[in-house]
């Protein structure tokens, strides 16, 4: 008899690159694998008439995943990484203000909601 895992399981997937899961919604998977992150940090680049925004940008010391999100960002993140940025040198604070000052600013398209209210709204309908 063969023990069969209750738990769903997936193929290992590419890291840093960017993979579509659906329509309008990205995928990159980190270098971080563990039983909180399972095969790494999911950061999500979501498509949205007004831009594209991140939900998680996973971990800032793995700079290959970092280079990744902003090379699949639209052009808002050049607003604070210009081209010669040296990605591995941003800590974990620097990123993560970044990532929250791109989705806490409201959109037009989304009501003058920003992009984390929009997704928050979303998440309670699926409840």
């Amino acid at each position: 008899m063969t023990k069969r895992s209750m738990f769903h399981t997936e193929p290992e997937p590419c890291r840093a690159r960017a993979e579509q899961v659906a329509e309008g919604i990205l995928r990159i998977v980190a270098s971080n694998p563990g039983k909180m992150t399972y095969h790494g940090t999911n950061s999500y680049i979501i498509d949205t008439p007004d831009g594209r925004f991140i939900l998680d940008p996973g971990p800032a010391e793995d700079s290959a995943h970092f280079e990744a999100i902003v090379e699949n960002l639209n052009k808002r993140a050049r607003l604070y990484l210009p081209r010669d940025t040296q990605l591995a040198a941003l800590s974990n604070r620097n990123m993560k203000a970044i990532c929250d000052r791109l989705n806490g600013t409201p959109r037009k398209c989304l009501g003058w909601r920003t992009p984390t209210e929009a997704f928050r709204e979303e998440i309670m309908k699926l409840r």
